[in-house]
């Protein structure tokens, strides 16, 4: 054979020149000589095309010697630093190519086969004899710079934009104040009006800051149809005053009042002076409403002032049955609230149908739109009912009767005349709850027995239920006797644990 193989070193490890050399030069001191075999061998000084592989027959601690130059690539000058290593080459590949067809023809002539009767030259002309994929290469040098890119203006003036720079930035900034900010889903477009300001379309739509505002189908944990005078009627929504009136009818909530004064249904965003601050002081929001086929809606900045009242009139410029919506402040050292008001004037109509509300932040509504044939509908589908009764239940949860004799929970007997019972509860309420109750109730024993109770009072609260004490009339109780407190023969009856605003 007349060609040489020369081995290699594992994972070919790189050194460096130790000083500049010129083409010429037959001694090429390095960084560290055991990276290279013994000699004679090949290196090659470079990472890219333009690199050199030199034959070296000799090596020193410090050097390689006895070195011809340009075995691969020209031979030329290197500064000091630059890597050089026993990489695998070109000419390494060539020269085992040309010791195995070598072979190979020896092995033909001589008539050597394999096992499986191939010859040499058979089993490498189908593949089998092609060893492993070397490592990959050092990366190259990086190409030359690109062209330099347009900027948006010169875009836009390639476009046919006409005006300068200056007037093009100035067109760039403003757009923020041109396009009220919407928040939507993946996927969806921005609608857009004649005069080219972003407009509610379906799917977009910002949180709802209130809490059952589709009255259509509200969240009644109450149950009844017609709530009349002082307090909580649909769960959240509350009159202060006597003369207030909500009917419940299939489109919505009818809000009227049974007097010639004024009424308002409002619902507490907060009673909490750190709350105020934290989500509502100084800060713009759009409060709207949907009247049955009638939209109302107006933009507010609240003030930071949480010590003053406020009462700003929101829509009463567009009065649908003499009612509008707003916001109020009730500044009071002690008794602080903002609220939202479904507001009855005192005018001919005195109320009428309200289908929904929204209270969102930022300038555009996004309550309701407009479809193909003029008629207001939701801008999303309906709440999902079951989150909007958890959400309620944070304020109030009502136990109510499925039938006549409903169990409403376990107790134990305590004294003669008191029992203790835990009613559980969904979920945590948010403050220490008040008791209401409706119909009447008793004790009952495995044994058949009924005992009529007298009085229902809270004794504890925790985070899923609240524990009662149960007083009855007759002292006739167990001590550690289990009962079940139920409704008596009545369908209607409820337990309420009460913990609105």
């Amino acid at each position: 054979m007349n060609t040489t193989l020369y081995p290699g070193i594992a994972f070919s490890p790189q050194a460096e020149l130790t000083d500049n050399i010129g083409a010429a030069d037959t001694i090429i001191p390095v960084s560290d000589a055991a990276a290279f075999p013994e000699a004679p061998n090949l290196a090659t000084i470079g990472t890219d095309e333009e690199g050199e592989t030199i034959l070296y027959t000799a090596k020193t601690a410090n050097a390689l010697s006895g070195c011809r130059r340009g075995v691969e690539g020209t031979a030329k000058s290197w500064q000091a630093g630059e890597p050089i290593g026993r990489n695998f080459t070109a000419k390494d590949h060539a020269d085992l190519i040309a010791e195995v067809r070598e072979a190979a023809k020896t092995a033909e002539a001589g008539g050597v086969t394999f096992d499986d009767g191939e010859t040499f030259q058979e089993k490498y002309d189908s593949g089998e004899l092609v060893g492993p994929v070397g490592k990959t290469g050092a990366p190259g040098k990086d190409g030359p710079q690109g062209p330099t890119g347009k900027t948006a203006y010169q875009y836009a003036v390639d476009g046919g934009y006409t005006g300068t720079e200056a007037q093009f930035q100035a067109l760039l900034n403003d757009i923020p104040n041109k396009q009220p900010k919407l928040r939507g889903s993946a996927g969806q477009v921005v609608g857009f009006n004649t005069q080219g300001a972003a407009v509610a379309v379906s799917g977009w739509s910002n949180p709802n800051l209130l809490d059952n505002w589709y009255f259509a189908d509200p969240v009644n944990q109450r149950g009844q149809t017609e709530y009349i005078g002082i307090g909580y009627t649909i769960d959240m929504w509350k009159f202060t005053t006597a003369n207030g009136m909500v009917v419940i009818v299939d489109a919505g909530i009818e809000v009227k009042r049974t007097t010639s004064t004024r009424v308002i249904l409002n619902q507490f965003l907060t009673t909490d002076r750190e709350t105020f601050q934290k989500m509502f002081s100084g800060r713009t929001v759009t409060i709207s409403a949907l009247f049955g086929q009638t939209l109302r809606h107006a933009t507010l900045t609240i003030p930071t002032d949480d010590t003053s009242d406020w009462y700003p009139s929101g829509t009463a410029s567009e009065k649908v049955d003499d009612m509008y919506v707003r916001l109020s402040i009730y500044g009071s050292t002690r008794n602080f609230n903002l609220s939202f008001d479904v507001y009855v004037y005192a005018g001919v109509n005195g109320g009428g149908l309200v289908t929904a509300v929204k209270c969102e932040y930022g300038t555009q509504q996004t309550l309701a739109r407009q479809d193909a044939d003029g008629n207001w509908v939701l801008n999303d589908p309906p709440p999902d009912k079951v989150l909007e009764l958890l959400k309620c239940q944070r304020y109030q949860v009502c136990v109510r009767a499925k039938q006549a004799y409903s169990m409403f929970g376990v107790a134990y007997g305590f004294t003669e005349s008191i029992a203790v019972a835990f009613v559980p509860v969904p979920c945590n309420l948010r403050a220490n709850p008040a008791l209401a109750t409706n119909g009447e109730f008793q004790l009952y024993n495995l044994q058949g027995s009924n005992v009529a109770i007298s009085n229902i009072s809270i004794d504890q609260w925790s985070t899923n239920g609240v524990r009662l004490l149960v007083e009855v009339a007759s002292p006739v109780l167990t001590s550690g006797a289990i009962y079940q407190i139920r409704a008596k023969n009545n369908s209607d009856a409820y337990i309420l644990f009460d913990a609105n605003l």
